[in-house]
């Protein structure tokens, strides 16, 4: 039965195992929390020797299910953690045995040993399992499994996603903080989440993190980010812009296209909105436009005024392009650094 994300990391910490996990989906980032929580859980309750971590890479499925069925050292739990699934062949329909494993894994599910518990763990979104497959549709229905498909996070809720984070942590953070961290690292959740505690571990217990922390604590670079990229769009400023563009491209592990592209497409997006208000008072155009705060309506107002109605149209076209453009669609010799340095070019002219 599927079960969200809160609710599994909920009942491990309280030890309420389900006989099995079955974790799969596009969001790595969830599927790893609840290893890890479930590693702790062990940790904490000295049960070490009766967690057993395989690997699809170089284990078969009957290895976890045999492991199941032998008593636990010196305690009745036992926890069998499989990395990797997605390298099974049972699951993909190829293996020669899938006679034996999968039977076997239904058969552990309809009669599982009381306080033994397997997660599989597909950690591979190109290989997740088929969902369409009678027998996964059986695993993931059954009673005993918590099955769990991580979602990616939406990059217009990455801000919402960052700020209930940090309040989960019972802590606080302000809108343009939140802001300026989800613009420059995306749904990247790992990433945010080692930023968040690098600005924690710096910062007083109860103070709450501002943009001025992202700025002094973070990898972000202050004039050299996505939004500073918009920033300097908007203001036409052609120095400015490719200064910032030839650091993505000396940077492009920190700043892929595919993050590059959606976050000023949103940018544009949101410019060609403010154009169709008729109301343009500050507090209302912040609602409609969903900013952090009154303090960024400014900066739209003047990509509006060197963006009018039809020009940020034609930049919503070149951004479609160019996103095909970066996935080699209709270019078969540009690299990302050239095709920045294009696309901004024709922004700007």
């Amino acid at each position: 039965m599927i079960v969200q994300f809160k609710e599994i990391i909920h009942t491990i910490k309280k030890g309420a195992f389900a006989p099995v996990y079955f974790l799969y989906g596009e969001e790595l980032y969830y599927i790893q929390k609840i290893i890890q929580t479930a590693e702790h859980f062990i940790r904490e309750t000295n049960n070490e020797s009766n967690l057993f971590i395989l690997d699809g890479k170089k284990n078969k499925l009957n290895d976890a299910l045999l492991q199941l069925q032998e008593a636990g050292m010196f305690s009745s739990f036992k926890l069998v953690i499989f990395r990797d699934a997605h390298q099974l062949k049972d699951f993909q329909g190829t293996s020669k045995d899938k006679e034996n494993s999968i039977p076997a894994l239904l058969k552990f599910l309809q009669q599982p040993m009381p306080e033994h518990h397997l997660i599989l763990a597909f950690e591979d979104p190109d290989k997740k399992p088929d969902e369409r497959k009678s027998f996964i549709k059986e695993i993931i229905q059954h009673p005993n499994v918590v099955a769990f498909k991580s979602e990616k996070v939406k990059d217009y809720k990455v801000k919402d996603w960052i700020k209930q984070y940090v309040l989960d942590l019972g802590r606080m953070i302000d809108d343009r903080a939140a802001f300026q961290l989800a613009e420059n690292i995306g749904n990247d959740l790992m990433r945010i989440e080692k930023e968040i505690e690098k600005i924690l571990l710096n910062i007083p217990p109860k103070a709450e993190i501002t943009e001025a922390h992202v700025n002094q604590f973070t990898f972000v670079n202050r004039e050299y980010n996505i939004y500073e990229l918009q920033k300097a769009l908007a203001e036409r400023n052609v120095l400015k812009a490719n200064l910032i563009i030839k650091y993505f491209g000396e940077n492009k592990t920190d700043f892929p296209m595919e993050r590059i592209i959606p976050s000023l497409h949103s940018y544009f997006s949101k410019v060609l909105k403010y154009h169709l208000l008729e109301n343009k008072e500050d507090n209302f155009v912040k609602e409609q436009l969903e900013l952090p705060h009154p303090f960024f309506v400014k900066e739209y107002k003047t990509a509006a005024t060197n963006f009018p109605r039809v020009k940020a149209k034609q930049v919503l076209y070149l951004l479609s392009e160019y996103d095909q453009k970066s996935k080699k669609i209709n270019n078969h010799s540009l690299e990302n650094l050239q095709l920045l340095q294009e696309l901004v070019w024709k922004i700007l002219h």
